[in-house]
């Protein structure tokens, strides 16, 4: 008891903790695709009446690497939408939102008047795989920079004030040396983070009538300052300036105060509110903790009757700084926990992960025979490939044809089953993301300034369905699709392997 009385008294220090309502200082957007025909629209919105400065960052699915970063000026109340597509030999972000962007998109689209692109690029070194097929599919992440004081030249600039409209060329201006006031002060008019930000993408066929739309998950906390009271009023925590590929802010960024040796992580184990600290050069594991799951679960249904297909999106959005060699230490040659592979640029599929899956049927009853399985039901691995991002299928199958993922995996083969039940049809699975692999100990994160460790992954799982109505009316084919996220739980232990939650 007096533990967790500890505990409950370190929440009154900020810390990263999930958004509530999907609003947020960073928003993760689980996945874009531009396979298989598919294009994906995202919408970023401003829920405050300031303007804010947001960190746009594409990152492709094999690792994580940046494949476009700017800044996104946002007026009070303002959205910017943008798609990812494929376009000629390539991949592109493009929009004709009115809202500031810096770098500017600096393509015109050939084909759709008005609008502006920018290609998606990676290192294409020898040996590393197609540029093209690694920013087809990925994730999508914003961070606020800044929040815009009114009634400044930057908040008359975004059409926050007066009704004067944009003058995204005055922003462009006051990065230009010598008269430009950001160039020599890049805070000005520039004020701390407020939250208030969400986003929403959905990966849509427009052939095939398929729409698989998803709110982001908001991170809120994200860089703060307890002595910025009320919220905006110093610029202490704020990091302005033009990014590129080789630096830009990113979730390993997160601040519990300029001053704080620490970052904090608000998160809920066991149904409990439990707050976690972690040194601030492991900042990054505050944003796993918030992400930290020991299991995931959600239904799937692929009867064919019904023409219905199942996927699940893994996205593994902080794995980058625990597996990337130019991210990690000098002679670093091992992963870092949880994680249990090093990326390796030229065989990024080489290397397949493995996690415990249950299945059950709609009853919750088994569906498999557990063949002495330990956790009881049925509990072979489920296959991926290690890299950033993973599409898994349940039955072992081949790819979804609606998303043709490169990262495919699937939910190797099932132990037999129950007499009278069809296991690859429909139920429920569940993913144990902290149980022991290869006769290592449990999958956990790195402790915590406590001496605590979360059990699982940092991840954000996405459920994708869709069925195949057929017979609608005649000479219409329907389609009805839906993205969820996975059910998650966490858990944790102390130095002895104990709950830290009894």
């Amino acid at each position: 008891m007096l533990f967790v009385a500890g505990l409950s008294a370190a929440s009154a220090a900020p810390a990263v903790l999930l958004g509530q309502r999907d609003q947020g200082q960073a928003l993760i957007f689980p996945y874009y695709s531009a396979n298989a025909g598919n294009s994906t629209v995202l919408t970023l919105s401003n829920n405050g009446e300031r303007g804010k400065v947001v960190q746009l960052r594409v990152a492709e699915g094999e690792i994580g690497e940046t494949a476009l970063v700017t800044n996104v000026y946002l007026a009070g109340r303002d959205s910017w939408s943008a798609a990812i597509a494929r376009a000629g030999a390539g991949v592109v972000l493009l929009s004709d939102d009115a809202s500031c962007v810096l770098p500017a998109l600096s393509q015109a689209s050939p084909q759709q008047p008005g609008r502006r692109l920018q290609p998606l690029l990676v290192d294409a070194a020898p040996g590393n795989s197609p540029m093209i097929e690694r920013t087809a599919e990925g994730w999508i992440e914003a961070i606020e920079v800044a929040s815009i004081v009114p009634n400044t030249a930057t908040d008359r600039a975004t059409g926050n004030a007066g009704g004067q409209g944009r003058d995204c060329a005055a922003l462009a201006a006051a990065w230009t040396a010598p008269g430009g006031y950001w160039a020599g002060q890049p805070l000005r008019d520039l004020a701390n983070p407020r939250g208030g930000l969400s986003g929403y993408a959905a990966v849509i066929n427009v052939a095939a009538g398929t729409f698989f739309g998803a709110a982001a998950v908001a991170l809120d906390e994200f860089r703060t300052d307890p002595d910025d009271r009320p919220r905006g009023s110093i610029a202490s925590v704020v990091r302005h300036f033009l990014p590129t590929p080789q630096q830009s802010l990113s979730l390993a960024d997160a601040l519990s105060g300029p001053q704080e040796r620490s970052v904090n992580a608000d998160v809920v184990v066991d149904d409990r509110r439990v707050t976690l600290s972690y040194p601030l050069e492991r900042a990054v594991d505050a944003v796993s903790a918030v992400l930290a799951a020991s299991e995931v679960s959600a239904d799937f249904d692929t009867r064919s009757a019904l023409g219905a297909t199942t996927s699940f999106v893994q996205t593994f959005p902080t794995k980058r700084f625990y597996t990337n060699p130019a991210l990690l230490p000098p002679g670093t040659t091992a992963p870092l926990p949880p994680f249990r592979t090093m990326y390796n640029a030229r065989a990024p599929l080489s290397v397949v992960e493995r996690e415990w899956v249950l299945i059950s049927d709609r009853e919750g009853r088994a569906l498999l025979d557990s063949g002495g399985a330990q956790f009881g039901g049925c509990e072979t691995s489920a296959h991926h490939p290690a890299t950033a991002l993973a599409v898994v299928v349940p039955g072992g199958g081949a790819p979804d044809a609606l998303l043709a993922s490169r990262y495919h995996g699937n939910m190797a083969t099932f132990c037999g089953p129950t007499a009278g039940m069809a296991p690859d049809q429909a139920g429920l699975v569940t993913l144990k993301l902290g149980q022991p692999t290869f006769g290592n100990g449990p999958v956990a994160l790195r402790p915590s300034r406590e001496g605590l460790r979360l059990l699982g992954l940092p991840l954000i799982a996405l459920r994708l369905i869709n069925y195949v109505n057929t017979g609608a009316q005649q000479g219409v084919l329907a389609n009805y699709s839906s993205a969820l996220p996975l059910a998650a739980s966490a858990q944790c232990v102390d130095g002895t392997g104990q709950s830290c939650t009894p």
